[in-house]
């Protein structure tokens, strides 16, 4: 009977000691679905976080292409415009060489003005001189 009792009284321990476990283990259940429940939150937060940085990254990239192609549009204005100016240097070179060749054949006749009105005034001198000495003689 002792046996009987003993063994009554294990088996009563087990039994105890099995429910003690399986509380135990419904415990540890909860908190692994709690544990479970809070990791698919971070995994749902991060993967937000991670999708907000991507249009982030992609509207600071689209910010930076269009600064490029403003960048872009005015050395392409600067550009052509000293274009502009390098043309309109050149043409008013020409315009000038062609000035100056239009002005020789001015230059060359004004000498010979200034030649004919100093031969002119020669001759005029030499004529009152002569008329100076008709006069004398008469």
């Amino acid at each position: 009977r002792r046996l009987e009792y003993a063994e009554l009284k294990e088996l009563g321990e087990l039994s105890a000691k099995l429910r003690e476990l399986s509380a135990d283990k419904d415990k540890k259940e909860k908190q692994l679905e709690r544990l479970q429940e809070l990791l698919s939150k971070d995994e749902r937060d991060a993967a937000r976080l991670k999708e907000y940085q991507d249009k982030e990254k992609r509207k600071t990239d689209l910010e930076g292409k269009a600064a490029w192609l403003r960048a872009l549009d005015l050395k392409t204005e600067v550009d052509s415009r000293h274009a502009a100016a390098n043309a309109a240097k050149q043409e008013a070179k020409a315009l000038k060489e062609k000035l100056r060749e239009a002005k020789a054949p001015v230059d060359a006749l004004q000498a010979q003005r200034a030649q004919l009105d100093s031969a002119r005034a020669a001759a005029d001198a030499a004529l009152r001189e002569a008329e100076k000495a008709r006069n004398k003689v008469s």
